[in-house]
């Protein structure tokens, strides 16, 4: 008897709980509608290929794609891209940007400067970068280059930006008897104090003269003649405190022998 009522009781409380339920859902507050942001762009870039030569020969396709706030390709906006060097001051002639099937650059000295293009159908932007003419460069460095759409406000537009590594075109391999040289740029009588300077080693080889074997170079070390030391690497860069004449000495050890040779470059700083 006693198991009917409690049976009762259960069966008359299921339909009130799941009615009570029920309100609860439909009561939910919904969260507000939110739509694309008004500003919203996405905008990728690459390089292709990201390695290149300083033979100026070489080329690179700088492609931009861009996307509005439904992410859909943005077509007919004005890209802008500028060139720069992540060692900024390392190099004057760094390359050029050029229409996509504009004409390969002459020799010359070519100064980097800005180029534009617009983006198609598919939101796709391409201009052409060439490596610069630098048979003298004896150093790899990264140019960098950067993309943005035109617009009527700098401090808000989006910037991408991507990176090519530039081989250096004409690297030196002096004999075992050539004098330790250091190659200083830019080259300069006199520099200014807080400038910076870049310094190479032109030696690859031990010095025969002064008895060594002539093997490969195993470290570069750097003394600046302020007080201060370089990284142990074949190319420095150092800017000076204050004015003065300064003797930067490279010490170059043989990487079989260990044999040690030096030589000292005078900077003047005004």
């Amino acid at each position: 008897m006693w198991n009917r009522v409690k049976w009762a009781l259960v069966t008359a409380l299921i339909p009130a709980a799941l009615g009570h339920a029920g309100c609860g859902l439909e009561d939910a507050t919904r969260p507000p509608l939110a739509g694309p942001s008004e500003l919203g762009q996405a905008l990728g870039m690459s390089a292709n290929p990201d390695q290149l030569t300083a033979n100026g020969s070489s080329s690179s396709v700088i492609e931009v794609t861009l996307r509005d706030q439904n992410g859909q390709p943005a077509g007919g906006v004005n890209i802008n891209f500028d060139l720069g060097a992540k060692l900024e001051g390392s190099f004057s002639d760094i390359g050029v940007l050029a229409p996509l099937n504009g004409p390969r650059p002459v020799p010359g000295g070519t100064e980097p400067k800005a180029e534009s293009a617009v983006t198609n159908a598919s939101g796709v932007a391409r201009v052409r970068y060439w490596s610069p003419f630098r048979t003298d460069q004896e150093n790899d460095i990264v140019v960098s280059v950067t993309g943005r759409p035109a617009g009527n406000d700098f401090n808000a537009a989006v910037f991408r930006s991507v990176d090519i590594f530039l081989r250096a075109a004409n690297r030196p391999q002096f004999p075992g008897r050539s004098v330790c040289n250091i190659i200083v740029e830019p080259r300069q009588t006199a520099y200014a104090v807080g400038q910076l300077i870049f310094f190479t080693a032109g030696q690859l080889t031990g010095n025969t003269t002064v008895g060594c074997a002539g093997n490969t170079i195993a470290r570069y070390e750097w003394d600046f003649g302020d007080g201060s030391v370089g990284p142990a690497e074949r190319g420095v860069a150092h800017a000076f405190d204050s004015a003065n004449t300064y003797s930067v000495t490279l010490f170059t050890t043989e990487s079989q022998t260990g044999c040690q040779d030096s030589c000292a470059v005078a900077i003047e700083v005004d």
